[in-house]
């Protein structure tokens, strides 16, 4: 069984199209398990990977710990088995649309963009139909009214399928994750991140960081399969000396692969 854990923004920079294809292609034929606590993001993002997890043939199993939220609600759908802690949470609510700062819009522009949500809405309203078996119309209502659901309501709903009681080591790994994605994973504020493996293949109390040349540096750990030498999980690139394109230059003159690359600051919420 491989593990991973899905924390944080889906977005283009974090919960990604692009990072969940590389952990089912890591997987190959292997049971896969998340560990999930999202507040959502992106919906594109979110559909394109609910349909990665539908296609893929593999038994998928989600826990959710935390929260899984606006967008990581849909994905959650696309996993074989669905579970959910005693005091965990989830949120079902209509599309949003977030505006950029300065950006206007005329009524035209918000009647069409009101038009064009209530399609995207019919979409996420058919996504949980197949799920839960529920109607269109009871759907609806509960995207509507911009729901929270506790465990309890969103296993009686069938928005999941069960509840289940996370093992010691497992709340000990969670914890210890939530901690490595806060100081190692997530990206630093000053530096851009090109993940060459994903962290949850390391052993968490063994992340360290190493300088390799001016502006950049490795994170090195010891995999949770194999012997004790150090393996690179990640390059970072300071801000201040590189843009995110000569980043990628780098990468690419040393010829060294990655499956996501994360621009310093935030994800932005979508």
């Amino acid at each position: 069984m491989k593990t991973f854990y899905l924390f944080g923004v889906v977005s283009q920079d974090n919960i990604s199209d692009r990072l969940i294809q590389s952990y089912l292609d890591s997987a190959k034929n292997d049971e896969l398990q998340f560990y999930v606590n999202s507040p959502g993001g992106s919906y594109t993002q979110g559909i394109a990977i609910y349909n990665l997890l539908s296609a893929n043939s593999n038994n998928k199993i989600m826990k959710i710990m935390g929260e899984a939220s606006s967008a990581m609600s849909l994905i959650v759908q696309g996993a074989t088995k669905r579970l959910i802690a005693p005091t965990a949470h989830m949120w079902i609510h209509n599309a949003q649309l977030s505006f950029d700062e300065g950006n206007t819009m005329d009524s035209n522009d918000l009647k069409k963009n009101a038009e064009e949500m209530e399609k995207l809405n019919i979409t996420m309203n058919e996504i949980y139909q197949k799920r839960t078996g529920l109607s269109f119309e009871k759907i609806k209502k509960i995207m509507d009214d911009e729901t929270l659901l506790t465990a309890e309501e969103a296993v009686k709903l069938r928005f999941v399928d069960e509840i289940f009681n996370p093992k010691n080591d497992e709340i000990k790994n969670f914890t210890r994750f939530a901690a490595l994605n806060r100081n190692i994973v997530a990206p630093y504020p000053n530096e851009h991140s090109a993940r060459i493996r994903d962290p949850g293949d390391f052993r968490p109390d063994t992340f360290r960081r190493k300088t390799i040349s001016e502006g950049v540096s490795i994170i090195i750990g010891k995999l949770t399969s194999g012997d004790d030498s150090m393996v690179t999980q990640a390059y970072r690139f300071v801000k201040s000396k590189f843009t995110p394109e000569q980043a990628k230059a780098w990468l690419k003159e040393h010829d060294i692969k990655y499956i996501l690359f994360e621009n310093a600051g935030k994800p932005k919420l979508i």
